[in-house]
């Protein structure tokens, strides 16, 4: 009956005669071969709005974030003034694409994954997989009306370095992994409170229960919050994971094998 409760709710929000846009990024092809943002009906109508250039921001793998202000926010893994990628805003109304950061060695280097707004202050929030103090990555505050972005941790190899994944925010903080560091070598679970500016990391990955995970954590059922690793586990093949933000007790789920089922 829930099941049913919950498929009538999903039908009355989204009628099935309603079309809705959707908007995302290419990261190759177009005009320069370097990508592009467009957006895409139910309807399968296909339209595209900006052609990336070198100078501008390429490779970009992340996902465009919608602002409370209107404007579309994301990020370029290169490309930019120093080739180490950007930030920019998009206009929906205009059509305007506006560079506002070139990341540096200092500031943090190949931004991978998209940007999310804090609840809390409505700061966009996003991580370097490189650069910064230690050359192995930062995460980064970005003010919309001042366009002014600001470094809040420099990551260090023994809690946590290269970070992959987007962050998630989740009872008040950001939730974020990171490939290698931490205890065994083998990746992080951490968290960001933006009213302190503090991360700390909350579980070391391990061989055997899965590491090296290259993309976030979302919450799922029960309120925990859910992630893969692309290594470790039983197999060495991956893991999916589910994460306790109150306990900070970690539990593999499965491990990937070869197979039908896919892996890594």
């Amino acid at each position: 009956m829930k099941q049913f409760s919950t498929l009538v709710a999903l039908l009355v929000a989204h009628p099935l005669n309603a079309q809705e846009t959707y908007w995302d990024m290419a990261s190759n092809g177009a005009q320069s071969n370097a990508g592009s943002i467009y957006t895409i009906t139910t309807a399968g109508v296909f339209t595209k709005k900006y052609d990336f250039k070198m100078n501008e921001g390429i490779s970009q793998r992340s996902e465009l974030l919608k602002a409370t202000n209107g404007k579309y926010y994301g990020v370029t893994l290169g490309g930019g003034n120093s080739g180490l990628g950007t930030l920019f805003s998009y206009d929906p109304g205009t059509g305007v694409y506006t560079v506002l950061v070139n990341f540096t060695s200092t500031l943090g280097s190949q931004p991978e994954r998209g940007l999310v707004q804090y609840s809390g202050n409505g700061l966009l929030y996003g991580v370097c997989r490189g650069g910064g103090t230690n050359s192995i990555g930062t995460l980064f505050e970005f003010n919309t009306t001042t366009n002014v972005i600001t470094k809040r941790h420099n990551f260090v190899s023994t809690t946590g370095s290269t970070p992959r994944g987007r962050l998630y925010e989740f009872v008040g903080r950001l939730w974020g992994v990171t490939q290698a560091g931490g205890t065994g070598s083998a990746g992080i679970i951490y968290d960001f409170d933006p009213a302190t500016n503090i991360t700390t990391r909350r579980h070391s990955m391990t061989t055997a229960n899965g590491s090296a995970p290259a993309t976030g954590v979302i919450q799922g059922f029960g309120g925990l919050l859910y992630g893969t690793t692309q290594t470790g586990g039983t197999n060495n093949l991956g893991t999916i994971y589910s994460f306790n933000t109150g306990t900070f007790a970690y539990t593999r789920l499965y491990s990937f094998a070869l197979g039908n089922n896919g892996n890594t």
